[in-house]
């Protein structure tokens, strides 16, 4: 079997949308779509705010759920070499953004799940 081919799974992906999740929030919670819309909208541009102002000197991790966290960090700026030219080139400094959970909270999925 060739190594460098990839495995397809006959799963597909569900996909839940912004739009999806404030409809979801909305009906459950009876509350207005405009409202929920306005409170998710006005979450996004903070956390967008707060991880694009990481200083390299300070890492930030936001505690978005329980057990769900958005981690930044900024990289320096800094010369490497470049294959591609064959000379040394200058790298602007990155923000790098990853999400994580913690095992508990994936426990508390699975714990959620309903069974068919």
């Amino acid at each position: 079997m060739n190594k460098n081919k990839k495995l397809i799974s006959n799963n597909t992906t569900h996909k839940v949308s912004q739009k999806d999740l404030i409809q979801l929030i909305s009906t459950k919670y009876c509350k207005d779509y405009a409202e929920v819309e306005d409170i998710i909208l006005k979450l996004d541009d903070t956390i967008l705010s707060i991880l694009a102002n990481v200083d390299t000197d300070k890492n930030v991790s936001i505690k978005l759920f329980d057990g769900f966290y958005i981690d930044a960090i900024k990289t320096h700026q800094q010369m490497m070499n470049s294959n591609l030219v064959g000379k040394e080139i200058l790298v602007s400094s990155k923000i790098k953004v990853k999400g994580r959970q913690t095992k508990m909270y994936e426990k508390r999925i699975n714990q959620s799940r309903t069974y068919n």
